[in-house]
């Protein structure tokens, strides 16, 4: 009786003398806390037996387990939701049975039998909304600002952003920052927080490509590496026109095709490597959001959430008709943010950002802040200043097509 009483104070009641293995979940942090707390050699709800090892937990450290990863981002409507006792509900938020949670946030598999059921049963007399249940998540929230911020920079105040007022209250758009500038401090604290700096090794190869006139060649990394100055005239995703940056890819395929769009019908393509190592953003390795129920990592989940919106709308293909000067502003205001104000507990200056290509499924594209002055070739006068030596022996030339196909030279 006391240990029924015990769990009723947990919050649900319990099943009693059932367990339940790791495969009749879905979601990893479950089957890894049952792994850990197998006590049974059978499953109650799929029936897998085991001639060895203990492979099922009891169902109700389970349901104990479940609930705590609930209740990290839900909570009892009656500590935040008004109650109308006329109406007969709760007023200004939605609110959840447990069945209609459970069943949206577990994942069982098909083949066990009733584990549903009985979570839900076990939980039946309690109600769920979420947590500050009149406000967005934070995710949604912090991506307002992103998108606030985005509009502001890209139709109002381009380059004196760092200056604006405050929003005022009323504002439409909810506002965790107070600067409308201050979205690019938590995209830096996120990127750090999630572990998006790495180091790009030396001798690492990055593949630039030039379209061309079939009648042109070029053989050097003046020509082939990023462009001077005067001749930086385009705007790309992540730099203006006149400010040049080297842009590659990890691979040929993905450079080609990062490469394409223009009307020249031939490519050259050269490797070139890195002298020495150095730190760049990796956007690439942004992991997948966190389970609610991973107890180690969940805190992480919000910034996650906005870290995979924020980087889907960055990479979004923009149409070169004219207008993409301005569609880039922000992942150009971005890129600047990381190259001179963003500094790590490292205190080590960011050289580049590595990003997934928007035309290549699976590629991975770099844009690094060196211009030719920090380029060299076949490793000739290499000094402090030189970060990229472009190998002659790698320049191949092809029509473009032929190029795309990924046939041999």
């Amino acid at each position: 009786m006391g240990y029924a009483k015990a769990q009723l104070e947990k919050g649900f009641s319990p099943i009693g003398g059932k367990f339940v293995c790791a495969n009749c979940f879905e979601d990893y942090a479950i089957k890894y806390f049952i792994d850990l707390n197998a006590e049974s050699m059978e499953c109650n709800y799929c029936g897998e037996v085991s001639e060895g090892d203990c492979i099922a937990a009891d169902i109700d450290d389970v349901i104990e387990f479940i609930i705590a990863g609930v209740e990290s981002e839900y909570e009892d409507p009656a500590n935040s939701i008004g109650w109308c006792s006329g109406e007969g509900g709760w007023v200004g938020a939605p609110v959840y049975d447990s069945d209609e949670l459970i069943e949206e946030l577990v994942e069982v598999s098909s083949f066990s039998e009733g584990l549903i059921d009985d979570i839900v049963e076990s939980l039946a007399e309690r109600q769920w909304c979420q947590i500050d249940p009149y406000g967005d998540p934070l995710s949604d929230e912090f991506f307002l600002d992103w998108g606030h911020f985005s509009k502001q920079i890209k139709h109002q105040s381009r380059y004196v952003f760092y200056k604006m007022p405050k929003r005022k209250n009323g504002s439409n758009h909810y506002s965790r920052a107070d600067n409308p500038y201050d979205i690019l401090d938590c995209i830096g604290s996120f990127a750090e927080r999630l572990g998006l700096l790495s180091t790009i090794p030396a001798n690492t190869a990055l593949i630039r490509v030039r379209q061309h006139d079939a009648s042109e060649s070029f053989s050097t990394y003046s020509e082939l590496g990023p462009p001077p100055v005067e001749n930086a005239i385009y705007s790309n995703r992540m730099s203006p026109s006149g400010i040049p940056m080297f842009y590659a890819a990890f691979d040929e395929k993905t450079s080609i095709a990062e490469t394409s769009g223009g009307s020249k019908d031939s490519v050259t393509i050269a490797t070139f490597k890195t002298i020495k190592p150095f730190q760049v953003l990796d956007l690439t390795s942004l992991h997948p959001i966190p389970s609610i129920f991973d107890e180690e990592n969940r805190y992480l989940r919000q910034s996650t959430i906005f870290m995979n919106n924020f980087l889907a709308d960055i990479s979004k293909p923009v149409i070169k008709d004219g207008s993409e000067h301005v569609e880039y502003v922000p992942t150009q205001v971005v890129t600047e943010y990381f190259r001179h104000l963003f500094r790590p507990k490292n205190k080590k200056a960011l050289k580049g950002i590595i990003y997934p290509s928007s035309v290549f499924a699976g590629g991975k594209s770099c844009v690094l802040f060196f211009q030719q002055e920090n380029c060299t070739q076949d490793d000739v006068n290499i000094d402090d200043n030189k970060w990229l030596s472009m190998i002659t022996a790698s320049i191949k030339t092809a029509t473009y097509s032929y190029a795309l196909l990924g046939n041999e030279y």
